[in-house]
């Protein structure tokens, strides 16, 4: 972080990306800045000033669906690709890593499924496929870091949310215990 960033008065973080305009934005971002000032309405939802960002994402996702894509699953791919691509080892490597270790954070379940909130004990490489187990019970090949803030407000790039292959296997684990993800071979 840049020290000599000046603050925003909004939010209190550094200003970074919009330095130069710091003093035309009121001394905020600009997206404090257009919340503040510009939008009107549920902070939410789009508003009608052309630069929301809100409504640049619906125009977005309104050509996405024009093109026959999935917008969610764009942004899913895209997650997937960011996160889960800095944790994939090759096939060589795999052979000789310990298996990674993870802390159980949370059991969620929603909407019948069930979600485990997890965090990186240590920085290892990993990958999921079909058949991985997560302390012994077997997830789905989904993979996402869900927005966590650690207790000074910086992202919790630690975290991970999994996926039971079977709802009913939420009973097997427990929040607090350390669990090890392991790859089909390995199991």
């Amino acid at each position: 972080m840049d020290r000599s960033a000046p603050a925003c008065v909004r939010c209190g973080k550094p200003v970074l990306a919009n330095r130069q305009q710091y003093v035309l934005f009121e001394q905020r971002h600009w997206l404090c800045f257009h919340l503040d000032f510009e939008h009107q309405g549920d902070p939410d939802e789009p508003c009608s000033d052309p630069g929301c960002p809100w409504f640049h994402l619906d125009v977005f996702k309104a050509e996405l669906r024009r093109r026959g894509a999935d917008p969610d699953a764009v942004v899913a791919a895209a997650v997937q690709s960011r996160y889960a691509e800095a944790h994939r080892p090759t096939k060589a490597t795999t052979q000789r890593m310990a298996a990674p270790r993870f802390e159980v954070e949370q059991i969620l379940p929603f909407q019948g499924e069930v979600y485990i909130i997890a965090r990186l004990r240590e920085p290892a490489g990993f990958r999921l496929e079909p058949g991985c187990t997560l302390g012994g019970v077997t997830i789905r090949p989904w993979l996402t870091q869900p927005r966590a803030l650690g207790i000074s407000g910086e992202p919790r790039l630690d975290v991970y949310a999994f996926v039971l292959a079977d709802a009913a296997d939420a009973a097997r684990l427990s929040e607090g215990t350390e669990v090890e993800l392991s790859e089909p071979s390995a199991v």
